[in-house]
């Protein structure tokens, strides 16, 4: 390999910078709001004390099936 190609391999563009810096705030992002989805989900969940075995997963389940139909921009009204 010349010197050439290694400087060309090493730099990296501003348009593949750009692009790699949004796909890992995306990353970041989705983390993120996995892990507020988990703790609100362990919340609800923790109301659920006093209910029977059978509707405490009936419930998990809702809950789950029902999580990626919420948009995370927008968020819930009261």
């Amino acid at each position: 390999m010349s010197g050439t190609d290694t400087r060309a391999s090493s730099a990296a563009s501003p348009a593949v910078r750009t692009t790699v810096m949004r796909i890992v705030f995306a990353w970041k992002k989705a983390q993120r709001f996995e892990a507020s989805t988990l703790s609100l989900s362990a919340f609800v969940c923790e109301l659920f004390a006093s209910v029977s075995p059978k509707a405490r997963n009936n419930a998990k389940m809702e809950i789950r099936s029902a999580t990626p139909l919420v948009e995370p921009s927008k968020p819930c009204s009261p």
